[in-house]
């Protein structure tokens, strides 16, 4: 990344925790750019107003899911253990970003827009890594793989509600059990579709 890049994600970050911190109501530059280690002056360099860095803060936490997500799901791999690498990318990135748990309690209102406005994105995001087009991802993401992925994301986003350690698989097998059946969703079909290996 750039310095500007690298500065940018410097003061969302502070923007983050200083809405997690304070909640909407007391979310201020002086307090974005005290966790963030900057002056008031650098901060208003990157985002001239406060709407403009809270747009940006949305736009922040989108690319860094879509981030964590890339980094653990290869190209090459397909099949079950392509949707095994999707759903755990998921599931570590709710444990990692404690944070965005912490927002639900500070500014539930902001989460609740974010996920709004972010939902069809992230789905369409999560169904091309669950089962990439064949056209070289230019095509549409299929029906099935756009049903499963919504149903992850809608999934994860539970998981900041309830917690993943409230329910009686808790220790692994619901993500376990849950891969099985997206990825016998998505794939037995084509797996029935094959014609049988010639004999010779």
């Amino acid at each position: 990344m750039s310095a500007a890049e690298v500065m940018r994600e410097r003061i969302l970050n502070g923007a983050l925790e200083a809405l997690a911190i304070y909640g909407s109501r007391r979310f201020s530059v002086s307090a974005v750019s005290e966790l963030a280690g900057i002056s008031r002056g650098t901060l208003y360099r990157y985002f001239p107003t406060k709407e403009d860095l809270l747009d940006g803060l949305t736009a922040h936490m989108g690319r860094d899911f879509r981030r964590s997500l890339h980094q653990h799901v290869a190209e090459e791999l397909t099949g079950e253990e392509r949707v095994d690498h999707v759903v755990a990318a998921m599931r570590e990135y709710v444990d990692k970003t404690p944070i965005f748990t912490q927002l639900l309690v500070a500014e539930p209102t902001f989460v609740r827009t974010f996920y709004n406005e972010q939902f069809h994105d992230l789905v369409r995001l999560v169904a091309t890594n669950l089962k990439p087009s064949a056209k070289g991802g230019k095509a549409a993401p299929s029906a099935s793989a756009l049903l499963a992925a919504e149903l992850l994301v809608r999934v994860a986003i539970s998981y900041r509600i309830v917690g993943a350690d409230d329910g009686p698989l808790a220790n692994g097998d619901f993500v376990k059990r849950l891969s099985s059946l997206l990825a016998s969703e998505l794939f037995d079909d084509e797996v029935a579709a094959k014609p049988p290996a010639a004999h010779a």
